[in-house]
């Protein structure tokens, strides 16, 4: 489950982890059959309810969960603009001085995406501090508790922004999830760190969109296979 990483955007339905996760598995002898729920927008209530909606027509031995930052959503001022971290969000606002004055254009550009990276950092780390948060992570608890009611288990798959890894300024929000799942016996695959052996735009899809291209998705499908097999969780 998750949203459009775990859907796939921009990238062949061949070239989606939880395919070639499906191929690694059955390729070492298993019979396994993945159902990818992700769907473009869906956030931690959503991905919730897609639980409870699909688990009431079958049972899963398994679940991951595809998580990207803001799935706990994002507040504070309309992000406009050049966006550093997600271009799909931006849109270029001009007057006549910037059409006609390059030298002015350029200034301007340098001040917004300056502005811009600003808000955008603070967006993500507002939306795991305080109350907000707290509830977000009583909804992530609670689809935990409902797939161990069905003698199912959570494995949350972490997708880092990808932004910049050399000066990474999310990671606080990583330690705070690492933290809940070891409370509540979650296994987590943080992705940071095999992300990071690679400029964050090598995993881009394009230039212009920054969901994660086939070598992320393929990275993500063999930490899994590991992960997996490791903890023996297709074995029960």
């Amino acid at each position: 489950m998750g949203d459009s990483f775990t859907f796939g955007q921009g990238v062949k339905y061949g070239d989606i982890y939880l395919t070639i996760l499906e191929d690694l598995l059955n390729q070492g002898g298993l019979r396994v059959f993945i159902r990818n729920c992700g769907l473009n927008g869906l956030d931690t209530e959503a991905v919730l309810e897609t639980y409870i909606r699909e688990s009431s027509q079958t049972e899963y031995s398994l679940v991951i969960y595809g998580f990207v930052l803001n799935d706990f959503g994002l507040s504070g001022p309309e992000i406009s603009g050049n966006n550093l971290l997600d271009f799909s969000n931006g849109k270029y606002s001009f007057n006549a001085l910037r059409k006609i004055c390059l030298v002015y254009n350029f200034f301007c550009y340098l001040t917004e995406k300056r502005k811009l990276h600003t808000i955008t950092v603070k967006a993500y780390l507002d939306a795991f501090t305080g109350k907000s948060a707290e509830e977000k992570f009583k909804v992530l608890g609670s689809l935990n508790q409902k797939i161990e009611a069905k003698k199912s288990k959570l494995v949350i798959l972490l997708f880092p922004l990808l932004y910049n890894f050399n000066n990474y300024q999310f990671r606080e929000i990583h330690h705070k999830i690492s933290s809940f799942c070891k409370s509540n016996d979650i296994i987590l695959l943080d992705l940071l760190p095999e992300f990071s052996k690679y400029k964050a735009e090598d995993l881009w899809v394009n230039p212009t969109d920054h969901h994660p291209n086939e070598i992320a998705h393929r990275i993500a499908a063999k930490k899994l296979y590991e992960i997996l097999n490791r903890n023996k969780l297709l074995y029960n």
